[in-house]
C-alpha cells in the first residue's frame, strides 16, 4: 500500500475500510426521501457509466361518443409521444486518514471511526436529494419542483392576507379551516379531472409548516377531528406527507418560480401519482467508495455516485399549488 505503513497496519486499515464500508452501504437518512426512494421510485436498469438516456412522455388524447348506423364521424383517441433526453451526473468526495491515526489504531487494536465514510455519504444523499427536488440548471438537470410540463392549480384568493392564496402568513392562519379543506380537496380533484379520469392522485407533499398546521389543528371549535384527519378521509388512497423545502425562501433560493413565472409570494405544496410508469428517478450507481490511495501522509477514499434527474412521464399525473 505504502512504505509509511507497515504491512500490519497496511491490513488493519483494509479491513477497516471493508468493514465500515458494509455499515455504511446500508444507513439510510430519514430526512431525506426523495435518495431514499420514499417518494419517487429509483431505476437502477441504467448501467454504470450512462452519460445519457432517453425517456417518453405520455398524454393521452380524444374521447368516445354515442354513434350512427354507419357513422363517419367517429372521434379520434391517439396518444401523444414527446421524447426527452436525460443526463446522467456524477456526485464525488472523499474522505481520509492521516498515517498516524492509522497507526495509532492498529497499535492499540480501536476500530476507525465510521464518522468520516457516514459523512461523505450523508454529504451525497443531501446532493441527491437536492437535484431531484430542484434540478440544476447549469448540467441540464430537471428537478421535480421546476417541470415546465406540470400543471399549475389555481388556488382560492378568499385569504385575507398577503398574499390572498395563502393559508398562512408568517405563521398565523389566514384562511379558516373550511377553505383549506377546499383547496385541497380541489387540488386533489384537478388531477383526475384533467387526466380525463386516467390518473389519480395517491401523495400529497406539503411544506413542514403547513403540515404541522393542519396536523393539529380542529376542523371546528366541536369538531374532534384535525383538518388533515378530514381531508384523509374523504380523499381516501392519499397519502399526505410533509417534506422539508416546499417553503417559499427554499423554493426561492433555488430559482423557483409561482404561478405565470412571477416571484413566489408564498409556499408550495404537490400532488404525485406516484408509480414506475409515471414517473421515476434514475440511478446508474448507487453511492460507492472506491480504493483508496496516497495523498501526502493520508489515505484517501474517493466516493461517487451516478443519477439523473426526476423524469416525470406523465405530467397529468401531476400537479402544484403554488403560494399556498
Amino acid at each position: 500500500m505504502t512504505e509509511l505503513l507497515k504491512k500490519e497496519d497496511a491490513h488493519f486499515l483494509a479491513e477497516e475500510l471493508l468493514r465500515i464500508k458494509k455499515q455504511v452501504i446500508e444507513t439510510e437518512y430519514p430526512e431525506m426521501p426523495f435518495a431514499n426512494g420514499d417518494i419517487l421510485p429509483i431505476s437502477t436498469e441504467l448501467p454504470e457509466g450512462t452519460k445519457y438516456y432517453e425517456y417518453k412522455i405520455y398524454n393521452k388524447l380524444g374521447m368516445a361518443k354515442i354513434i350512427a348506423n354507419p357513422a363517419d364521424d367517429l372521434p379520434r383517441t391517439d396518444i401523444e409521444v414527446k421524447k426527452v433526453a436525460g443526463k446522467i451526473v456524477e456526485i464525488g468526495n472523499q474522505f481520509g486518514y492521516s498515517f498516524k491515526d492509522i497507526r495509532s489504531a492498529s497499535l492499540t487494536g480501536t476500530p476507525l471511526k465510521s464518522d468520516l465514510q457516514m459523512n461523505a455519504k450523508e454529504q451525497a444523499y443531501r446532493k441527491f436529494d437536492e437535484l431531484i427536488q430542484y434540478g440544476d440548471a447549469a448540467h441540464n438537470i430537471v428537478g421535480l419542483y421546476n417541470n415546465s410540463n406540470i400543471t399549475e392549480y389555481a388556488v382560492s384568493t378568499v385569504g385575507t392576507g398577503s398574499p390572498n392564496t395563502a393559508w398562512l402568513v408568517s405563521g398565523v392562519a389566514t384562511k379558516t379551516a373550511d377553505q383549506i379543506i377546499a383547496d385541497i380537496n380541489g387540488f386533489v380533484n384537478s388531477i383526475y379531472i384533467n387526466s380525463k379520469k386516467t390518473k389519480r392522485a395517491n401523495l400529497v407533499l406539503l411544506p413542514l409548516l403547513h403540515y404541522t398546521y393542519i396536523a393539529s389543528t380542529p376542523r371546528s371549535a366541536t369538531s374532534d377531528k384535525t383538518i388533515l384527519d378530514w381531508v384523509v378521509s374523504v380523499n381516501p388512497g392519499v397519502k399526505f406527507m410533509e417534506v422539508n423545502g416546499l417553503d417559499k425562501n427554499t423554493l426561492t433560493s433555488y430559482g423557483i418560480l409561482g404561478p405565470t413565472g412571477a416571484a413566489l409570494t408564498g409556499s408550495m405544496m404537490m400532488a404525485l401519482t406516484v408509480n414506475p410508469q409515471t414517473a421515476e428517478i434514475n440511478m446508474p450507481m448507487n453511492f460507492k467508495m472506491q480504493p483508496e490511495y496516497q495523498l501526502g501522509l493520508e489515505m484517501l477514499t474517493p466516493c461517487e455516485m451516478e443519477i439523473g434527474g426526476a423524469d416525470v412521464k406523465m405530467p397529468l399525473g401531476f400537479a402544484y399549488a403554488k403560494n399556498i
